[in-house]
């Protein structure tokens, strides 16, 4: 199970995303997936979409509630998944969550679900609410991509050495690192930043193996 601690408002430091790869973070996963060409777009190609409102569905049999993190979780959802990306696949719930602002988790028949906090003054410290939303949810999709590939916490901790900035006795830094380098990932090419609690500064060599998992994730959705 993976998640992202509530605490992130007091202990996590702010990625500076933007500008942290050269070009598009996402040029090898279109150089790596034939016909993924024009599945990426930036905020600098496409005008950007107005937000989601309580009853749209982005996801079939998954409808938008009408309450503030519900809007601005979904509106992220449903961007990463006009990027391609197989968000989708994944069973998204609100919940009063106790110490976590996100929880994901695979069940025994492979399905993953993300749970995220659904009260929206959890967010109010933060210095940008909505996008400690939007981290949240990319953070929690990171873990649906590891989980997608089927990598077990000693390949992910061997390949995602990056020391943690924060852990507790749960905390499986493999899959911790991963989340956070893929979040990473995807911020930046939303042009984005992402708040991060367990890395303080994710490595090249983290993003380059992130940006390998969510190249192989685009266009696998059903």
């Amino acid at each position: 199970m993976g998640g992202m601690v509530r605490s992130a408002a007091k202990v996590c430091v702010m990625l500076a995303t933007v500008g942290v790869l050269s070009g598009s973070v996402v040029a090898s996963a279109v150089a790596e997936a034939p016909g993924m060409v024009g599945r990426y777009s930036t905020p600098d190609s496409a005008a950007a979409l107005p937000p989601v409102r309580g009853g749209d569905k982005v996801c079939d049999g998954q409808v938008a509630l009408d309450w503030p993190v519900s809007v601005v979780a979904w509106t992220e959802i449903r961007d990463l998944r006009d990027l391609g990306l197989p968000v989708c696949d994944v069973t998204w719930g609100f919940y009063a969550l106790d110490a976590w602002w996100g929880m994901s988790y695979q069940d025994a028949s492979g399905e993953v679900f993300i749970q995220i906090e659904a009260n929206d003054a959890e967010y109010a410290d933060s210095a940008d609410p909505d996008m400690a939303i939007r981290s949240v949810v990319r953070h929690e999709f990171g873990h649906a991509i590891v989980y997608e590939a089927g990598l077990q916490e000693a390949e992910l901790r061997a390949t995602f050495t990056d020391p943690l900035s924060w852990t507790d006795e749960s905390t499986e830094p493999g899959n911790e690192v991963a989340a956070d380098a893929i979040a990473a990932v995807l911020a930046a090419e939303r042009n984005d930043e992402q708040w991060s609690v367990y890395v303080e500064d994710v490595s090249a060599a983290s993003i380059g193996a992130a940006e390998a998992l969510v190249a192989a994730s685009v266009g696998s959705g059903v």
